[in-house]
């Protein structure tokens, strides 16, 4: 088969090539082999070919080996396919594009090196195009490509961010739906997920917050949402400004929502959760957070909302009285503490910022004291 590669007939390398895909895609053991029999040059060399069908089948040979472990991706790059792979990307033919796209992924994805390796090949400047291609797979495994660069290391990360930007990324979420919007949205996250706060802002300022919030309410498959909210949590861990400007485009309140459906998966409540509780800590606005204030939501989350509510209350006389205008306090009273509990403790805390008067006045039993003082009183 690997002879076949080396005929002059184009018909006759497609078929070897074919073959040899064909038994790759099976386990690693059978795409060492092929290795071994000294095939991946000649098929790096089919991508140079003029015929368009041969070039597709030599680019799913390549994905077939690469996808299963580094070594056999390095192999991949060792002998040239990354330059030969990347001129492609600019091809007319969408199956070609699928393919050498899935290819540069599966590379990018087993190690840092072999990420760097797909940057250097100068294939970032063309990701904006094939994220808006006409064909859904070709964008689809472009978004892929990113995902596996951004997951690699904040260098890689704020290469995407410089060469491609989130506005093409966010863009890409914003106009597919279902399965095809994963790996746009896992992007995002990922390029949140790293510990410089620039790259999650300059994502935010992109209205990356916004097209998550939308898969996050939108998409019916728990795995979207789940990875929605997931990314959410990673762009407004880093800050105050962060995780204000998602509580202003209404995200906690969507998370809630999502984490409190009876049909909700395991997964899904933890990831929203967690989202709620990374940003509920960072946000320094009480009218962002006080809304949230009621005995529906589960108690870890209420006790993190209440202690957020606590750190700021004190700040200034504004915040604290704007908290009793609002309705914060007297929903606070009403909330069921348990005594013992860290958010009874909280409770008791706010409680102290006022006076004894205030607290009476909205304490739960409030009415049935007064009804009652005036019953003495009439006695």
């Amino acid at each position: 088969m690997v002879d076949c590669l080396e005929e002059f007939d184009p018909t006759v390398k497609e078929a070897g090539a074919w073959a040899l895909s064909c038994i790759a895609k099976h386990k690693p053991e059978f795409a060492l082999k092929i290795v071994e029999a000294k095939a991946v040059k000649p098929l790096v060399d089919c991508l140079n070919e003029e015929e368009v069908s041969l070039k597709r089948v030599a680019s799913s040979a390549l994905t077939e080996i690469a996808r299963h472990n580094k070594d056999l991706a390095r192999t991949v790059v060792n002998e040239g396919a990354i330059a030969a792979l990347t001129r492609l990307l600019s091809h007319g033919d969408a199956v070609l594009k699928r393919q050498v796209c899935a290819c540069l992924a599966y590379i990018a994805g087993h190690a840092i090196e072999l990420a760097d390796a797909v940057v250097s090949s100068d294939m970032l400047p063309k990701m904006p195009n094939c994220l808006k291609d006409v064909d859904i797979k070709v964008r689809m495994n472009a978004a892929y490509i990113l995902k596996e660069l951004a997951r690699a290391s904040e260098r890689h990360a704020a290469l995407i961010m410089r060469f491609v930007g989130s506005a093409a990324i966010v863009d890409f979420v914003s106009n597919c739906s279902g399965e095809a919007r994963l790996p746009g949205i896992e992007t995002l996250g990922f390029i949140g997920m790293h510990d410089e706060e620039s790259l999650a802002k300059d994502c935010i300022k992109d209205n990356a917050h916004i097209a998550l919030k939308d898969a996050l309410m939108h998409e019916t498959i728990d795995k979207i949402k789940e990875r929605a909210a997931w990314a959410l949590g990673k762009l407004g861990k880093h800050s105050a400004d962060h995780a204000n400007a998602l509580a202003e485009a209404d995200v906690l309140q969507q998370l809630l929502v999502a984490h409190n459906k009876p049909d909700a998966s395991e997964d899904l409540k933890k990831k929203t959760k967690k989202a709620l509780i990374k940003i509920i800590q960072k946000c320094n606005k009480i009218p962002l957070i006080e809304p949230l204030i009621d005995n529906s939501i589960e108690q870890d989350i209420l006790t993190v909302l209440v202690d957020q509510c606590y750190q700021l209350l004190p700040l200034s006389l504004e915040t604290k009285k704007y908290f009793l205008q609002c309705g914060g306090f007297q929903k606070l009273q009403g909330i069921k503490a348990d005594g013992g509990t860290k958010l009874k403790e909280l409770r008791d805390k706010i409680n102290a910022l006022y006076p004894t008067e205030v607290v009476l006045y909205f304490a739960p039993d409030a009415k049935e004291r007064i009804i009652k003082k005036i019953e003495d009183a009439q006695d």
